[in-house]
């Protein structure tokens, strides 16, 4: 289970609307604009503008309207006319609209994956109704929730670790109660009994005991099975929200997604900051651990690379763009992957980051390294060009257990290093520069930030949405 934990909730005024209980099946959603809610109103109105396309290889385009939607594809409106693209071959949809803040105190932590900013207005007997961004009421199974955190972190920094904690660890059978204090702390191991808008019944053993929801920290439910993701996107609202979802069907203005919730929302366009696609085809660096890291200076000191964020620990930007993902380095750097060998090709977008430009000069390297074949040996044969050596694709040489980006107990024999790709030199007077490189067979894999003619001065350097491709004819969805 991979779910994301940000805490830092921003402090809002709530409405609660009783604490009625409810059944699931008599509650009837509301999923009228939130801009009418209490936490919206005299917000100004967002400005529409063109948001970015990116895609999953090296396409990337602006659009100025979502024109429709289905499971399969999308449909956007460019300054050339209609464009159709398929949900898998896109990487992310990033929209510029304006942030809200929170929609509540509380941070509804998903499982699989998501958290909701809301608060409490009802309740069920198998979960709560939620007033959130994209719904003034929500139905949230307890099924489908991972934690409750009740609160804002500010001043309770004891019980926030131990709710992460319970949270990252989740107990077979068992749900975890957190106090709120900012000196004693405790845990309590047992059974949620029920939970309403101000109080809940916890058992520990055969003893069932009552809490006051404004003195509990959180909640952390036992953990169940888990079950492989079928959505297609991550939707990330402009609150900080965001859940596994499957587009069904667009509009223009709103889109109505099948969500990891079990239920069908539409949500105006305006409320969505991101889609991120789902893809089975790629695998981001960044998610892997280096096997190998070298860094070295001349005129300053050596910087270890930052996983999604520039050399400072800054969000990665170039010529005015946020990348939310990628490798920020400093010359001169190594980093080495250990990877399948079944991957088609590596793709980026790399370039100087914007915190020094207009310095910087470097050179961009990739070296890869392929599994020598017990009947063919390169070094012996006198193997071509690197274009040559590509076409004979080898069959991954490790088995589906192993973890990629860590090294294997035993590691095949392999060829001599050869370079992929050198990008020349690379300034900060240049614009980024969106590279794919043939990685097919390579399961050892380098990427290299050298020196370029200023020595290391202002060398801040990025591997931006750095990522392994597998070929689209390999890959079928669950």
């Amino acid at each position: 289970m991979h779910v994301t934990y940000l805490f830092n909730v921003g402090s809002c005024l709530g409405l609660f609307l009783g604490a009625t209980a409810a059944r699931a099946d008599d509650v009837k959603l509301d999923f009228s604009d939130p801009r009418g809610s209490p936490m919206c109103r005299g917000l100004p109105e967002p400005e529409k503008k063109d948001f970015h396309v990116e895609g999953l290889e090296l396409s990337s385009f602006q659009a100025k309207r979502l024109i429709s939607a289905d499971s399969e594809g999308v449909v956007f409106e460019t300054t050339e006319g209609q464009r159709e693209v398929r949900w898998d071959e896109l990487s992310r949809i990033v929209f510029s609209w304006w942030e809200r803040p929170p929609a509540g105190p509380m941070t509804f932590a998903l499982h699989p994956q998501g958290r909701i900013f809301g608060e409490i207005v009802d309740s069920f007997e198998e979960g709560v109704i939620v007033y959130s961004l994209f719904a003034e009421r929500s139905v949230l199974p307890f099924a489908q929730l991972a934690g409750i955190c009740f609160t804002d972190i500010k001043g309770f920094a004891k019980s926030n670790e131990l709710f992460r904690k319970a949270l990252e660890e989740r107990l077979v059978g068992k749900d975890v109660l957190i106090t709120r204090s900012t000196t004693d702390v405790r845990t309590m191991r047992g059974r949620l009994d029920s939970l309403s808008v101000y109080e809940g019944v916890f058992s520990l053993g055969d003893k069932a005991r009552s809490f006051d929801v404004d003195k509990a920290y959180g909640i952390v439910f036992a953990s169940g099975l888990e079950n492989a993701s079928k959505h297609r996107l991550i939707c990330r609202l402009n609150d900080g929200s965001f859940f596994q979802a499957t587009p069904v069907r667009a509009n223009g203005d709103s889109v109505t997604l099948s969500t990891s919730l079990g239920s069908e929302f539409t949500l105006p366009v305006s409320t969505i900051a991101v889609l991120d696609i789902i893809s089975a085809r790629v695998k981001y660096l960044g998610d892997l651990k280096p096997i190998a890291e070298s860094t070295e200076g001349i005129l300053q000191t050596p910087w270890s690379a930052c996983f999604g964020c520039n050399v400072a620990g800054e969000p990665i930007r170039m010529l005015q763009k946020e990348y939310a993902r990628g490798i920020g380095v400093h010359s001169r750097s190594e980093l080495t992957f250990e990877v399948d060998g079944g991957y088609e090709s590596f793709a980026a977008t790399i370039g100087i980051d914007d915190s020094v430009r207009p310095r910087g000069n470097v050179v961009f390297r990739i070296v890869g390294q392929r599994a020598v074949s017990k009947t063919s040996n390169p070094r012996k044969s006198g193997a071509g060009s690197v274009t040559e050596e590509v076409g004979n694709r080898l069959p991954a040489l490790f088995p589906e257990e192993k973890e990629e980006g860590k090294p294997s107990v035993e590691s095949p024999e392999l060829d001599a290093p050869k370079v992929l790709f050198d990008s020349g030199a690379v300034t900060g007077l240049d614009s980024p520069r969106d590279i794919s490189v043939p990685v097919v067979g390579v399961v050892r894999l380098t990427l290299v930030v050298d020196y370029g003619d200023e020595l290391d001065w202002s060398d801040r350097a990025n591997w931006a949405n750095a990522r392994l491709l597998r070929p689209a004819s390999t890959v079928t969805r669950p």
